[in-house]
């Protein structure tokens, strides 16, 4: 049996993998998030480790709870193989990338990881071209609260590329954190723009070639049956336009100060099992609430303006140079030992 973990990257299908892949495979026993629903875990103790332990708890604070978590997740890999699987394992693209700036390096996610899941675990990974990933990384943004125009967002990652996810997007940097806890053999790369063709699948031999290689890395048989489809609905350009506007006005998740936490409702097991707040279904969810109210509005009273990506001549120059900063990154890709399994698309050495 094979245990694995998927760690993203964020708009690289992953909620379509999640939803529609890894928890409907028949040889999979699969333990979250989206385990039976949107943001389950196979229990609570799974989903506290993904939701909270490992991704904002400082040491001190994590380290009275790591050999219970050794513990948990032995049993439950126990399980998984007296049940017949073929692969036991997870997926969170918070694993490869810190929307916030509460969020744990990714050393240290992978560190955690390895104490848990132990030797042999496969790592599955989706890259694409960062200067696209940044893009579309700002416009879930807006769906999720942040206010700020594209100018904005620009001036935010190269102003404070030390403390945001812009390191995250040195995919070499981030990969070799994990092949330093689980070995280099064990990293499996996939592309987006080699698994990707006009908003479709790639598809040879009637398979996915991105579910083909991942099958591959689990030792997993294929089902034609159970095929990633595509989950989250694209806001359209006029959509996304308002609802910048909405966010200015109602602030909610991404647009809240540092000391009010974001994804609250991702943490409500944590909140409620392991520090016992008081909180009802209400408070837990009130922000995803607001979001979906918001996106209401802004596809009833659609924008007339397109969304707005333009930038100043200084905005120019930070991306320019943070472009320059991952082409250098994904030439030292090209160096590692895990990358001769990856083919690197020209795109990666010519961002825009």
């Amino acid at each position: 049996m094979n245990k694995f973990v998927h760690i993203g990257y964020p708009k690289n299908l992953s909620t379509s993998l999640q939803r529609s892949y890894f928890a409907r495979h028949p040889e999979i026993e699969y333990l979250g998030i989206a385990s039976g629903g949107i943001l389950d875990y196979a229990d609570d103790k799974v989903n506290a480790f993904f939701e909270h332990f490992c991704k904002y708890c400082l040491n001190a604070n994590y380290a009275p709870h790591r050999e219970g978590f050794v513990s948990h997740f032995a049993d439950v890999f126990t399980r998984a193989e007296a049940n017949g699987a073929k692969a036991v394992g997870a997926s969170s693209e918070h694993l490869s990338f810190a929307f916030t700036a509460d969020q744990i390096d990714v050393a240290t996610k992978a560190q955690r990881l390895a104490e848990v899941f132990g030797d042999g675990t496969k790592i599955v990974v989706l890259i694409r071209n960062q200067g696209q990933l940044l893009r579309s990384v700002y416009r879930e943004g807006i769906r999720d609260g942040y206010p700020g125009t594209f100018e904005d967002y620009v001036k935010f990652l190269y102003r404070f590329q030390d403390k945001n996810f812009v390191v995250d997007c040195e995919f070499d940097k981030a990969l070799d954190a994990y092949a330093n806890e689980f070995g280099a053999a064990n990293i499996h790369v996939f592309v987006y723009e080699n698994s990707v063709e006009q908003g479709q699948l790639k598809t040879e031999n009637e398979c996915p070639v991105l579910i083909s290689g991942i099958q591959s890395a689990l030792g997993l048989n294929d089902f034609p049956d159970v095929r990633p489809e595509h989950c989250h609905a694209k806001l359209e350009s006029g959509v996304l336009a308002e609802k910048r506007k909405l966010n200015t006005k109602t602030r909610h998740d991404l647009g809240y100060e540092l000391w009010n936490g974001n994804e609250n409702h991702r943490l409500g097991v944590y909140f409620t099992s392991f520090l016992q707040c008081e909180m009802d279904e209400a408070e837990t969810y009130r922000n995803v609430a607001t979001k979906r109210e918001l996106i209401k509005l802004a596809e009833a009273e659609e924008s007339p303006d397109t969304f707005d990506e333009s930038l100043s001549q200084e905005a120019q120059r930070y991306w320019a140079s943070l472009m320059d900063r991952f082409m250098a990154s994904n030439e030292r890709l090209r160096n590692k030992a895990y990358a001769n399994r990856i083919n690197l698309p020209d795109s990666f050495f010519d961002l825009s």
